[in-house]
């Protein structure tokens, strides 16, 4: 139970209808003319240079929205062109991509078909595409839950998905939660759709069970679901239910039967409201896995607990029998009228773990439509504490109206060993746009992608090399030299002056490195190869 009011009245508005600079540049990754968002970005669990991004995005202007997916198989150094998966029915407009991938290797992506809010008659439901290439082509979207099953509630928003990767008898499931759309009628659930034979039939189900509803206060009752390694399943969503609990509350739902079952349990609650009633700002909320230890999950939250809208999380090490008291994240001052939202988070394999939002410390003016820019946060496994936060995009964006709108209402974050890879909508060039972000857990730039952008890119001779290299770079102040995974390997100090100095590289092994060279001016990237 919370003291104070880690707030809750954002879940009963639920919008989900769905920068400092530096020399760094982010990547446009979706690089088109028209409106992009919703971006969602996963790692391969076998293989952590593959990585596929998907949004929502127009192809032209007189098509609907599909989504649109790239592909990286060097750890996000260079991407596959854009492909589109195309829609169920070419009157339909896509929606709220979530990837997976299943044990056999396929790539998934669920998302939202229909003819969209603004029909007369609502058709279409929930579908996902699969890829058999690594999500470089997919196929034709597979039908997984159609709006006809109950048209008056609209059961089809917001479709996460996760597969169970365990050895267990529960190997291979597939689960898409989803939850009301807007302006749906009652009766308000979280909602599971499970196939335990690879995609070809989903059966439908409610999340919350007697004493555990969500309740009819909450419209959009956003379950947020994950797996572990023993191939349980949690599913956090919220609740207003004055029968059950005279508070508001998250609820764990956890099943090791495939979804058959869950056994519940209080979160936690809180008695006190919103004293900011914003309802722009982005307040979805997230739930974690450590793949780590199949005991621990952890819940990623925005709350004004301090009058301005901050990111908080709180977690469990015996599998949601008891939660930490929720934890402020971010560190700009408290109560400083600037607002945080967009949260999104990971952890990596050894249980490190990162955590990613839309921040506004550096902005002119309090509340939402003001600048803002991405901001993370990093805490190594066994500590108790988050390491300062840095900034992950390149500039401060200043605000526009689209981000008042549906479709951004979500960024992306994944953790592989050392390496951020970070993925968000924002608006720097006048429209809602994909970036993308490849950094160390100190903020430190590993992207290759803007190499061709900057002032110098050639400032490394001979290239390929043996024992020794020239830094053709006036002044310059650190080399910093990084395998091309981002792992660093080696930090040169430079006092000197002038625009040669050779460096010796003999002690590197036979490969291709990434330099980075800082300077009064900036950063610039080279890829070295040491023969």
């Amino acid at each position: 139970m919370m003291k104070k009011g880690y707030t809750f009245l954002f879940m009963l508005c639920y919008i989900c209808t769905s920068i400092v600079m530096t020399a760094q540049e982010d990547v446009n990754i979706s690089t088109g003319v028209f409106f992009e968002g919703e971006p969602y970005l996963k790692v391969n669990p076998e293989n952590p240079n593959h990585l596929v991004v998907a949004w929502m995005g127009y192809v032209n202007a007189s098509q609907n929205l599909k989504i649109k997916v790239r592909t990286s198989f060097d750890g996000g150094i260079t991407w596959s062109p854009i492909t589109q998966i195309e829609n169920a029915n070419p009157n339909y407009t896509s929606a709220d991509p979530s990837i997976a991938f299943h044990p056999s290797g396929d790539v998934l992506i669920a998302f939202i078909d229909w003819t969209g809010t603004d029909a007369d008659v609502l058709l279409g439901g929930i579908y996902y595409s699969r890829s058999l290439d690594g999500g470089l082509t997919f196929g034709s979207p597979v039908e997984v839950l159609n709006l006809d099953v109950m048209p008056d509630q609209k059961i089809i928003d917001r479709p996460w998905m996760v597969i169970d990767r365990s050895n267990t008898n529960t190997a291979g499931n597939i689960y898409i939660t989803s939850m009301n759309a807007k302006d749906a009628a009652p009766e308000y659930h979280p909602f599971i759709s499970t196939s335990t034979d690879n995609g070809n039939s989903f059966s439908l189900a409610t999340i919350d069970g007697e004493n555990w509803l969500s309740g009819d206060f909450v419209t959009s009752p956003m379950p947020t679901p994950t797996v572990q390694n023993n191939g349980v399943l949690h599913v956090i969503y919220p609740s207003l239910v004055f029968s059950q609990n005279t508070m508001a509350q998250y609820i764990l739902a956890s099943s090791s039967d495939g979804g058959t079952t869950f056994n519940y349990q209080s979160v936690f609650a809180s008695n006190e409201s919103a004293s900011n009633n914003d309802p722009l700002p982005k307040k979805g909320y997230l739930l974690q896995k450590d793949p780590s230890d199949n005991n621990h999950i952890a819940f990623f939250f925005p709350s004004n607990v301090n009058d301005d809208l901050d990111i908080y999380f709180t977690e469990t090490f015996d599998a949601g029998a008891n939660w930490s008291n929720p934890t402020r994240i971010n560190d700009d001052p408290i109560a400083n009228d600037r607002l945080q939202d967009l949260v999104w988070a990971d952890f990596n394999e050894t249980g490190d773990l990162i955590v990613t939002w839309r921040d506004r410390r550096n902005a002119p003016e309090s509340g939402y439509e003001t600048a803002s820019e991405i901001w993370a946060a990093y805490r190594p496994n066994g500590s108790n504490t988050f390491e300062s936060n840095f900034q992950i995009t390149d500039e401060t964006v200043a605000y526009n109206e689209v981000l008042a709108l549906a479709g951004n209402d979500f960024m992306s974050v994944q953790l592989v060993d050392q390496i951020v890879h970070t993925t968000w909508g924002d608006t720097r060039t006048g429209t809602l746009k994909i970036w993308y972000q490849r950094s160390d857990t100190e903020g430190n730039l590993l992207s290759l992608d803007d190499i061709a952008n900057k002032q110098e890119s050639q400032f490394v001779f001979p290239n390929p090399a043996n024992t020794h290299v020239t830094i053709h770079i006036e002044n310059w102040t650190e080399l910093t030299v990084y395998s091309l995974d981002g792992k660093k390997i080696e930090l040169i100090k430079n006092n000197t002056q002038g625009i040669d100095n050779v460096i010796n590289i003999a002690h590197l092994k036979k490969a291709t490195y990434l330099f980075e060279i800082k300077t009064s001016s900036g950063k610039y990237q080279q890829k070295v190869i040491k023969l």
